[in-house]
């Protein structure tokens, strides 16, 4: 059996592989579903807190925030960003500042995805969330 060996890349293909994400992102805050599903596979899953969603469940959830005073800014901060022939795995921390009816939230948390190569662009496949509560918010 071959072991397969990530290798290298320069700080331009890293961008090309962490694109799909940000637009991802943009497109949640957007509420554009169509601009999700442009970066996602066919069989896109996200996990995130327990809940396991598909494109049409993340897209659908968009609508209960339609006609709402909602504005959403995200930055993902990479941490490694690896390529193993048509497959890249990626983990960055989410941060996303809110405001809601006036109200300033910010979230944070810590995700990782793993996309596939699909006719020469980029697509995320999978995506794992994982919420970093505030230390006051936490459960011993």
């Amino acid at each position: 059996m071959a072991v397969l060996q990530g290798y290298a890349q320069s700080k331009q293909e890293q961008q090309l592989i962490q694109a799909p994400l940000l637009k991802f992102f943009d497109a949640m805050s957007a509420q554009q579903p169509d601009a999700i599903k442009a970066v996602v596979t066919q069989d896109f899953t996200l996990f995130e807190n327990g809940k396991v969603w598909n494109t049409d469940s993340v897209t659908f959830s968009m609508g209960r925030y339609k006609g709402l005073d909602v504005k959403r800014m995200n930055k993902l901060d990479f941490l490694k960003t690896e390529r193993i022939n048509n497959i890249s795995l990626v983990s960055y921390y989410n941060t996303a500042d809110m405001t809601y009816n006036g109200k300033r939230l910010v979230m944070k948390w810590l995700e990782s995805a793993v996309l596939l190569r699909e006719k020469q662009a980029w697509r995320i496949k999978v995506l794992h969330s994982t919420e970093i509560r505030p230390e006051s918010l936490k459960r011993n």
